[in-house]
């Protein structure tokens, strides 16, 4: 068992009855629906945030065989929210709140049997923008900026899903590249959160931000992303940087690299990005 939190679980085992029993839930990886027309979906859910009668059990890494006392000789409400890593650190999860959480009842178990549980999350009432754009299979979502020394193109070599996504390359000849997408966006009220989910795959770091009301000189960095051999899906919160400035403005969403930071040239693969809110 890999426990991240453990918040209540000492206060439930203290609370121990000889009537009582001891019993596990071995919960499994979440498993994903579908938007419907959307097949190209991935998730990177990672933990399993537990809650038992109303009472939070912890946070765990999935798969995990999960102890619970059970309170009372009843039907027990257990309620598994999916996490991820917040930005792809792995010392900031949360619950991703754009998920359902999966509840069930859970009937007292033979203390010896693990009570094995496969949950399922879909996407809530959410909004999207750039859900067609973003998969890259009918055109470019982004275009090169004045600073750029080269421009983002659609190819069918490096692909996460589907058939096509885009790449940016820096080489010596072409040793810098900045890219916007083409599209702005704007809110016509304040969400709680606003999410950009995608699929990279990368040979260079790169940084990554906003840019508002079309103004390259009013943009602002929100983190770098370092190399990775294999595509990874990561949930960059931008909610502290969009949400404040709602009001008024548009956004669009640039990133940026050079050969110069990164001592070699390389390329930068994106597929399957949306902006969640």
């Amino acid at each position: 068992m890999r426990n991240l939190f453990l918040v209540s679980l000492f206060f439930i085992f203290s609370c121990k009855k000889e009537s009582h029993q001891a019993s596990f839930l071995s919960i499994q990886n979440f498993s994903f629906e579908n938007i419907e027309g959307y097949e190209n979906e991935s998730t990177n859910i990672t933990d399993a945030w537990v809650t038992f009668n109303g009472n939070f059990i912890g946070a765990f890494e999935t798969p995990s065989d999960i102890p619970i006392l059970d309170l009372e000789e009843k039907d027990n409400i257990v309620r598994i929210s999916p996490g991820i890593k917040e930005n792809g650190i792995s010392g900031s999860r949360m619950i991703y709140p754009f998920y359902n959480s999966y509840e069930f009842i859970s009937k007292t178990t033979n203390p010896e049997e693990n009570q094995v549980i496969n949950p399922v999350t879909s996407y809530k009432e959410a909004e999207f923008k750039f859900l067609t754009q973003g998969e890259f299979e009918l055109g470019n979502m982004f275009q090169e900026t004045e600073n750029s020394d080269t421009i983002p193109f659609t190819q069918s070599t490096e692909v996460f899903l589907g058939e096509k996504s885009c790449a940016i390359c820096v080489d010596e000849t072409n040793n810098s590249f900045q890219i916007i997408t083409i599209d702005n966006f704007s809110f016509n009220g304040l969400p709680e959160y606003v999410f950009l989910e995608m699929n990279f795959k990368t040979s260079v770091n790169f940084k990554i931000g906003i840019v508002k009301n079309g103004n390259l000189q009013d943009k602002t960095e929100h983190m770098k992303i370092y190399r990775s051999d294999d595509w990874k899906k990561i949930y960059i919160n931008l909610s502290q940087l969009i949400i404040p400035n709602i009001p008024n403005s548009t956004f669009q969403i640039y990133m940026e690299s050079d050969i110069i930071e990164n001592n070699s040239g390389g390329c930068v693969y994106l597929d399957n990005i949306k902006v969640v809110f």
